[in-house]
């Protein structure tokens, strides 16, 4: 992620490299899975919770960008090219429900991430 002077600029990477990675780890699970206990349910409670707010601060930031009246930049990081220009809030949100499709995030997920961004204030 980069915060140019008139945009706010993601890369694909975060998409493919990092949620990817998260939705592998956690699964379709709203976090830790049922059959952990103990310290291990709180270690791995606390590291989901962790990236979670850091997928949340990247929108955060999207978001805020959105509504200063810039826009917010897709690029794909091998090549730099844009792949897609967000301009509103609605839009935003349209974003981040195509991770339901590309199983990026867990419905629940992608919810109360949604429910979550629509709080923030500037």
């Amino acid at each position: 992620m980069s915060n140019k002077e008139d945009a706010y600029v993601i890369y694909d990477d975060f998409e493919s490299g990092y949620l990817l990675r998260f939705y592998l780890n956690y699964g379709l699970s709203f976090g830790p899975t049922s059959y952990q206990s103990g310290a291990l349910k709180e270690k791995s409670q606390k590291e989901f919770e962790e990236k979670y707010q850091y997928i949340k601060e990247v929108f955060e930031k999207a978001l805020i960008t959105v509504r200063n009246n810039q826009e917010v930049v897709i690029k794909k990081s091998r090549n730099n090219q844009i792949r897609e220009i967000i301009n509103t809030e609605s839009e935003l949100f349209f974003y981040i429900n195509k991770y339901r499709g590309k199983r990026y995030l867990s419905p629940e997920l992608i919810n109360r991430l949604i429910d979550d961004l629509k709080v923030v204030t500037n």
